[in-house]
């Protein structure tokens, strides 16, 4: 499967800035390991990165996901805004 990024992603601006964090949101449950490995691979090419993962309230088994995220070295997740009727303690 592949990712599409909805946003022109700059790279070649990296050297030059001092802090950068990939984002990308996994709008449906499907599209979240898809989402996380291309976020592993970017991380492999630009270690100046700081990745973060996607998850998705609905996805089967969020836990496993987290976990596998630790190993390729994405720090952290986005969770999804309230906005979408899911509250942070139900996920």
């Amino acid at each position: 499967m592949q990712v599409t990024v909805p946003f022109p992603v700059l790279f070649h601006h990296i050297n030059q800035q001092d802090i950068q964090v990939l984002l990308s949101v996994a709008t449906r449950p499907d599209q979240v390991e898809s989402i996380n490995n291309w976020i592993s691979g970017i991380c492999k090419d630009y270690p100046g990165i700081i990745p973060l993962g996607a998850m998705h309230p609905e996805h089967p088994d969020p836990e496993a996901e987290i976990l596998w995220m630790r190993q390729p070295g994405i720090k952290g997740v986005k969770l999804r805004s309230p906005s979408r009727s899911t509250a942070v303690d139900n996920l």
